[in-house]
Order: C-alpha cells, then sequence, then structure tokens
C-alpha cells in the first residue's frame, strides 16, 4: 500500500529550494519540477472493453484473435513503468485499426470506439 501511496501522480508538484551552492555564480538554486506523466489507466480500461467485448463483433476467429492480442499488447504498454507515448499509440492504432475493419455496426462497437477515442483524447489530449 505504500509503495502505490508514495508513486507520483500526474500533475503532483515538486519544489526544491537550496543555499550555498558549490558550482555557478548564484549563492542560492530555486527549481520547480511537475510530474506531468499522463494517467494512462484510460487506455487500461479500453484496452479491458476490446477484450471483455471482442467475442460480439462478429469478427472472424482470426481477426478475433488478432483483435485481442493487440489489445493485449495495448494494455501491456500502457501498465509498463516505462511506457513511451510512441508504443502506447501504435498498439491503439492497432486495435482502433481493427474495429474499423468490422463490417457490422453494433452499440457494442459503437460505444468501444467512442470510449476508445475518449482514451486517446484523456492521455494525448488529441
Amino acid at each position: 500500500m505504500s509503495d502505490y501511496l508514495n508513486r507520483t501522480r500526474p500533475g503532483d508538484y515538486y519544489s526544491i529550494n537550496a543555499t550555498n551552492v558549490v558550482a555557478g555564480t548564484k549563492g542560492n538554486v530555486e527549481q520547480h519540477n511537475h510530474n506531468n506523466a499522463p494517467d494512462l489507466s484510460a487506455m487500461r480500461e479500453f484496452a479491458d472493453l476490446v477484450k471483455q467485448l471482442a467475442p460480439i463483433y462478429g469478427m472472424e476467429p482470426e481477426e478475433e484473435a488478432q483483435l485481442v492480442h493487440d489489445a493485449e499488447v495495448l494494455a501491456e504498454e500502457a501498465n509498463s513503468e516505462t511506457a513511451q507515448p510512441g508504443r502506447i499509440r501504435a498498439a491503439y492504432d492497432a486495435v482502433m485499426g481493427a474495429l474499423g475493419q468490422i463490417g457490422t455496426t453494433t452499440a457494442a462497437l459503437n460505444t468501444t470506439i467512442e470510449q476508445g477515442q475518449q482514451a486517446l483524447n484523456t492521455v494525448f489530449g488529441s
């Protein structure tokens, strides 16, 4: 529990003040850092939704398996301690591309695509 509570969260603010600086020409230094790491929970929730609803999209078994695999990759990237935005975006694009190829539009598919777009906006602000 303490590990969870001690982790930084998006938007945390740190201020460091120092005096008697050894290097440099100033006698004191002030540094302000913001932790602007994106909150990836929306991507994880989206990936979980895709994996949960994949069987009802009416895809061929091979296509469904590939979609689930792509969603698992997205979830892994979003859960990574060293999450890289480029890899998350590539995994997201693979999932959304597969969803876009589904020929029959259903309420479940529309809901999934909407959640995917919201996740993208939440994480990347696009």
